[in-house]
């Protein structure tokens, strides 16, 4: 009786404590616990022309901020194709550490190499290499602007990329877990609606809104610049702040959005005055498209979190009935020997598991 009643106690226990869970991993997508891993990460300006700034770090900066984010997740240098555009900007420093990110970083498109041709080049390669069950990340950092009624991105030679160019170099693409960062200005205009590829999208602003950036912003607070770091994406640095962490896509852009939406509390400087109210009216946006089959790699990739939590309350609900059953051991193994064999304590009241649990 007491096994039984145990039993279904171990599995309620777990019900109740992985059911919120195993919901939480399946409606996310986790960044590097694939076996098979691309990622792509481009910065195509390092100038603000409608502020009339050069070199800025902002743009090249939130490119090694991503960067760094994947090395420590798991992404090595082979599975990231990194291109950064920093003419004129030799040294840069994402989080105020004094080093220049630049030199730790392994680019393989840098400055004029930073094309439409070679990102078309790339992206085409990854997607007719990658296999069915591979994780695949692209995060865009560029200039939005709309063309023909069409939002596009940029770059400062003057090229421009659509929506449907990109899917046409990433169409071959088979595997289901696929997540686009878009870190430009309107850039949920950019993809209409329109998701060809099974994954996650995440834009850091709305079809009619500017997306923030910032940089060398050494006066920042210590506690706002473990969060800002001193250059970046207002909106997606404390995004990868928390993929670092190894959280999920979702939960990190409703941090990201959170720390958007207090930026104005950030932001005191006279030269950003008029762009406080903009990141009230920024609004990110996030979207999963799943495929009407499961993808069961997916799935059991999302639960490795969940498989963790189960063993731990499965063992600490263990522990609750292994203890008493050795007690109980014990002390009738010392009743055996001190009475002899079983016959000689036949006619005393023996010390039953049921007895000593209830």
């Amino acid at each position: 009786m007491f096994i039984k009643r145990a039993t279904l106690a171990i599995f309620l226990v777990l019900l109740v404590v992985c059911l919120p869970q195993i919901g939480k991993a399946l409606d996310d997508f986790y960044i590097g616990r694939a076996h098979e891993k691309h990622a792509l990460i481009i910065n195509s300006w390092n100038d603000f022309p409608q502020e009339n700034l050069k070199n800025i770090d902002a743009l090249p900066a939130q490119a090694l901020h991503a960067y760094e984010s994947l090395k420590a997740v798991g992404y090595s240098d082979s599975e990231i194709t990194l291109m950064v555009y920093h003419t004129g900007d030799s040294f840069v420093d994402f989080n105020g550490d004094g080093i220049d990110d630049l030199s730790k970083a392994e680019i393989d498109y840098e400055d004029a190499a930073v094309s439409k041709a070679n990102l078309r080049e790339a992206l085409t390669e990854m997607a007719a290499n990658s296999g069915e069950n591979a994780e695949i990340v692209i995060y865009i950092i560029s200039h939005g602007a709309y063309y023909m009624e069409t939002v596009v991105f940029t770059f400062e030679d003057g090229s421009i990329v659509s929506y449907g160019e990109l899917m046409d170099w990433l169409r071959p693409i088979k595997t289901k877990n696929v997540i686009i960062l878009l870190d430009f200005c309107y850039s949920e205009g950019f993809t209409n609606n329109s998701f060809e590829l099974c994954g996650a999208y995440v834009w850091a602003s709305s079809p009619f809104t500017v997306d923030l950036f910032y940089s060398n912003w050494t006066s920042m607070n210590s506690a706002d610049k473990a969060i800002f770091g001193i250059a970046g994406s207002v909106f997606f640095h404390p995004f990868w702040n928390l993929i670092t962490e190894g959280k999920g896509v979702k939960e990190s852009y409703y941090y990201g959005r959170s720390q958007l939406l207090r930026w104005k509390e950030v932001d005191h400087t006279i030269y950003r005055q008029n762009f406080k109210d903009l990141a009230l009216m920024q609004r990110p946006a996030y979207h999963i498209q799943r495929d009407t089959s499961i993808n069961l790699f997916a799935m059991l990739a999302g639960l490795s979190t969940v498989a963790n939590s189960m063993l731990a309350v499965l063992a600490l609900v263990s522990a609750a009935i292994v203890v008493p059953l050795a007690r109980w051991w014990l002390e009738f193994s010392a009743l055996s020997r001190q009475h002899g064999d079983d016959a000689s304590i036949t006619n005393r009241k023996q010390v039953t598991l049921e007895d000593y649990l209830n």
